[in-house]
């Protein structure tokens, strides 16, 4: 099949396309999971339900022979997936809903409990491949949809529910929505204590990983606060956490235009207000990140800033632990990875809240210069920045 279906129902060089009910089931239900992962969500939903209304129609009384089992379960959860996709919320909330009533239907058991400690989740092995696998992902949508509902009871059973399912080594995807599910229900303490537990199990990242230090070189925390978003005690209790459990030598950075209410311990550079010649009023802010890869104040903060390693963290970042094992893991840049970040919604991608690196990539901020002194936007710069990282973390 050529193209990708759009919402009006043409294909990319506006030609009709074939009439879908030439088409078989599982051809049909194939067409509609491309759409879903090409990001064609409207076309995805109105396969799916169209498969649905089919097998519906052309298989009563013949469910547990015909195709349409177990690929109806598949073929609900990713309709309700597409709703969820759409941020219809009640749309996916009854889809997912309806695919569990389904899989009770089948395995001839009552309704679904609202107490996690009465459900037998080993029922579902009874269901043929990958009907436990689609069960579990339905148990994580109905988290996500909850969560954005902000129903954060039944988002943390769900999520519960799908943990158990998958056992020691869940997906990151969970583990981030439960501290937030918990966090919604004011259990706060008790989130980042299993979390410890995950993370001391390896359960999050899939085993036990010891990272090696590098290097004995010293460390440099640095921050960047440029106007009137963040406040000067972003700073300060950025720096109580890094004292906390970093030790009271550590050093903290902060590049900013306005020093006032810093406290003392801190080490200001001034910030300029423009950091390229040729740079816009309405620049974002977040571009001034890119000064701490300057050397104009290298000489200034010494030695151990030219030679040791630097670590960059947003200002609306926590410390909750020691950040050594993590900076000196890294052997020349390390940058955060947008895979398993719910909020990101994307995989594959760069997030800059946390940057770890040591000498030589000055380079990064002089491609900056250059380009915004010819006066062209900055993706190519960024691009090449990008490249410059040798580990995701």
């Amino acid at each position: 099949m050529s193209g990708l279906i759009d919402a009006s129902g043409m294909n990319k060089k506006n030609h009709p396309v074939k009439d879908e009910t030439a088409l078989s089931l599982l051809d049909l239900f194939k067409f509609g999971c491309t759409c879903r992962q090409k990001g064609n969500y409207l076309s995805a939903i109105n396969t799916f339900s169209q498969c649905l209304k089919r097998g519906d129609m052309e298989f009563v009384g013949d469910r547990e022979t015909s195709f349409f089992f177990p690929k109806e379960l598949a073929c609900r959860y990713n309709l309700a997936s597409s709703y969820l996709d759409t941020s219809n919320l009640d749309s996916a909330l009854n889809q997912f809903n309806d695919l569990l009533s389904r899989v009770a239907l089948i395995l001839k058991a009552d309704s679904f409990s609202e107490d996690e400690n009465t459900i037998d989740l080993d029922v579902f092995k009874q269901l043929p491949a990958p009907g436990p696998t689609i069960v579990q992902c339905t148990f994580s949508g109905l988290c996500s949809v909850h969560l954005k509902l902000q129903n954060f009871a039944p988002a943390l059973l769900y999520v519960n529910l799908s943990l158990k399912m998958q056992g020691r080594l869940g997906d990151k995807e969970d583990y981030y929505n439960y501290n937030l599910a918990m966090r919604g229900v004011g259990r706060i303490e008790e989130a980042i204590g299993r979390t410890w537990d995950w993370l001391g199990d390896g359960g999050v990242w899939g085993g036990k990983v010891r990272l090696v230090r590098a290097s004995n070189k010293s460390i440099s925390f640095c921050c960047v606060k440029y106007g009137t978003k963040y406040g000067a005690e972003y700073v300060n209790n950025l720096w109580k956490g890094l004292r906390k459990y970093n030790g009271d030598e550590v050093r903290l950075v902060c590049f900013t235009e306005d020093r006032k209410g810093v406290e003392e311990g801190v080490e200001v550079v001034d910030l300029p207000k423009k950091i390229f010649k040729s740079q816009r009023k309405d620049m974002p802010g977040w571009w001034y990140k890119s000064y701490i890869f300057s050397s104009k104040h290298n000489e200034m903060l010494g030695v151990e800033w030219e030679d040791g390693y630097k670590c960059y963290i947003d200002l609306d970042s926590v410390i909750l632990g020691n950040l050594e094992s993590m900076v000196y893991g890294v052997e020349n840049v390390g940058i955060l990875s947008t895979n398993g970040m719910v909020n990101e919604n994307r995989t594959d991608g760069f997030n800059s809240s946390v940057v770890v690196w040591g000498g030589g990539v000055e380079g990064v901020y002089d491609i900056l210069v250059e380009q915004f002194s010819k006066g062209e936007r900055s993706n190519a710069s960024v691009a090449r920045m990008c490249r410059c990282s040798d580990k995701l973390f």
